[in-house]
């Protein structure tokens, strides 16, 4: 094998491992906390993660919604992100309801005290959900939101 066959090859193998395992976006929102999405709009969640393929997110806990929520007992998609948004401290997250068309909407701190690697051997669930402030509805969230002096906000 000459020397650019070998270089092509090498190329070949990490971009094949570099998306093996990966969801199709990730967004990194902080604190191991990432926004990942799927081939559909649908797939949208906030994970936590706990596993990383090449330093890329490729599995973790869902928070919003959470995977109880996220999918219908029949296995078909029910609740997923519609929006979020993230600073140094807070998540603030839209979650839309197939099913019912119901909006919330969620907020997170950021300063969950847990390390990558922790929700591996230990259930993380109530130990992050004690961050989580939800649902609210419109008027709850941004009363909510004023009183914690968060400055983040969704787009219009």
């Amino acid at each position: 094998m000459n020397g650019i066959n070998r270089i092509m090859t090498f190329v070949s193998i990490i971009f094949i491992l570099s998306s093996c395992g990966s969801y199709s976006g990730t967004e990194h929102l902080g604190n191991n906390l990432y926004l990942s999405e799927g081939d559909h709009k649908e797939d949208k969640v906030i994970i936590f993660c706990n596993s990383k393929v090449l330093g890329s997110c490729s599995g973790g806990q869902y928070i919003f919604p959470t995977y109880s929520m996220h999918y219908t007992v029949e296995g078909g998609y029910q609740e997923y992100i519609g929006q979020a948004k993230a600073d140094t401290r807070w998540i603030i997250a839209e979650t839309l309801n197939k099913v019912t068309n119901q909006e919330k909407l969620w907020i997170l701190d950021k300063e969950l005290g847990i390390v990558y690697g922790a929700c591996n051997t230990n259930d993380c669930d109530s130990l992050i959900m004690k961050f989580v402030k939800g649902p609210f509805n419109k008027q709850g969230f941004n009363k909510v939101k004023d009183s914690l002096g968060i400055r983040v906000d969704f787009e219009k």
